[in-house]
């Protein structure tokens, strides 16, 4: 039987489902698998169970331990599930620390820390991280956040994993209130844009898993910003704009934005109020709301004029054109083509330099524009760019908005420059 006293936070259990970006929900729902088509008895584990034997509420019963054993591949020492373990056993873990440690250095080129110290760090010693060490994760981590911006994303979502799980790593140990702040803080900002590329990819589970990591670490950490940025993150999951303004959920996308939108203030930066507001004018285009997107939008090119921005990582690639995509986004969602097609032929020709996303989700809104205007041959042109484009980047979530601009085709799907696009996009099926 499950021992129901209180044994203390199990940090190492926490530690883990986190180093995966799985929510407590994901645990449960992983367990329930293992024993899908075992043949074995039904479990009776949910996700509040799961948070009890993180928080040390409630010890699992030994099938339990078994079952994340097998979940997490881990022995049930690492995971927190047994007692205290001796000393030979606390050197093996320190060496396996060492060499997970060494990998992460290879897979993230971030050279510039002192592994020794990270070790420490996550390691749990007392007395926490120091500022030199903070300071250097706090470049690392703005750095990677400027090259989701230029990077593919495959090739920069390992590093962003790993380095994640440094910063979670150094959670897992006692931290003084404010380097725990800090801590929280950066691991949010990385899960954020580690789910903002899995969206990108199109691997949903992880995109949704990581922003609700992140978004659970800054309310710990108190920061507004980095919540809003997470909360509108989240927004990608909904919004029906990646698949042509069809399907999706843009009720639940707009409670987000709008939740996103209460947590900006005064002091917010520049790059995430931007993004929030053109974010939430693009789902207010969907839902008829032309006010409420065009007021966003105004009120997005007013901080765009009045921002000095930092290179603090967020986005910082933001200018006129970038916004400009953005608007033309909202007129096509509220069909004013002709004004679509302007704006964003603008855009494109503006903006500087263009990340392939960008320019992915420009010239397919264009071409949408376009066959809206029975102008054929320049859409399917356009959408050709697009998708050898997306596809030689990977960006799964681009080629949906692909199909999402084909269906507007239809009336011409038997012309020979529809029939080439459509041979193009069965090449990807």
């Amino acid at each position: 039987m499950a021992d129901s006293c209180n044994r203390g936070l199990n940090e190492r259990l926490r530690y883990h489902r986190r180093l995966k970006a799985w929510t407590l929900e994901d645990v449960a729902e992983r367990l329930h698998r293992l024993v899908e088509h075992s043949g074995s008895p039904e479990l009776g584990v949910d996700a509040h169970m799961v948070g009890r034997w993180e928080r040390g509420v409630r010890r699992p019963a030994p099938r339990y331990v078994a079952l994340l054993c097998d979940l997490f591949e881990l022995p049930a020492d690492e995971l927190g599930l047994v007692g205290r373990v001796d000393a030979a056993l606390t050197k093996e873990n320190e060496v396996r620390r060492r060499q997970f440690l060494e990998y992460l250095a290879v897979v993230s080129g971030a050279t510039m820390l002192d592994w020794d110290r990270v070790s420490t760090l996550m390691g749990g010693v007392a007395g926490g991280a120091d500022a030199p060490l903070l300071n250097d994760l706090r470049a690392l981590t703005s750095s990677y956040m400027r090259q989701a911006e230029t990077l593919a994303p495959r090739t920069l979502l390992p590093a962003l994993r790993s380095h994640l799980a440094i910063l979670t790593g150094a959670l897992q140990g006692s931290q003084p209130p404010d380097a725990r702040r800090r801590l929280q803080s950066m691991a949010a900002e990385t899960a954020a844009t580690a789910g903002r590329l899995s969206h990108l990819l199109e691997n949903r589970g992880d995109a949704n898993s990581l922003c609700s990591l992140a978004r659970g670490l800054a309310a710990e950490a108190g920061d507004e910003s980095t919540l809003a940025l997470s909360l509108t993150l989240s927004r990608l999951q909904h919004t029906p704009i990646p698949y042509g303004s069809y399907g999706g959920d843009n009720r639940k996308a707009l409670a987000l934005l709008d939740e996103a939108a209460s947590h900006l203030k005064r002091g917010s930066r520049p790059q995430v109020k931007i993004y929030v507001l053109a974010s939430r004018a693009e789902d207010r285009a969907v839902s008829g709301d032309e006010v409420g997107a065009y007021g966003d939008l105004d009120a997005a090119e007013t901080v765009l004029a009045r921002a000095g921005f930092s290179d603090s990582g967020y986005f910082p690639r933001w200018d006129a054109g970038r916004l400009g995509g953005y608007r033309g986004s909202c007129a096509l969602a509220l069909r004013r083509y002709e004004e679509a097609s302007k704006v964003l032929e603008a855009a494109v020709a503006n903006v500087a330099p263009p990340t392939a996303p960008q320019r992915c989700a420009m010239l397919t809104d264009l071409a949408a524009a376009y066959a809206e205007q029975q102008e054929v041959e320049q859409a399917c042109v356009l959408l050709g760019q697009s998708l050898r484009m997306s596809s030689e980047s990977g960006l799964g979530m681009l080629v949906q908005r692909i199909n999402g601009a084909r269906r507007r085709l239809t009336p011409w799907q038997d012309a020979p420059a529809v029939r080439r696009l459509d041979e193009q996009l069965m090449l990807l099926a």
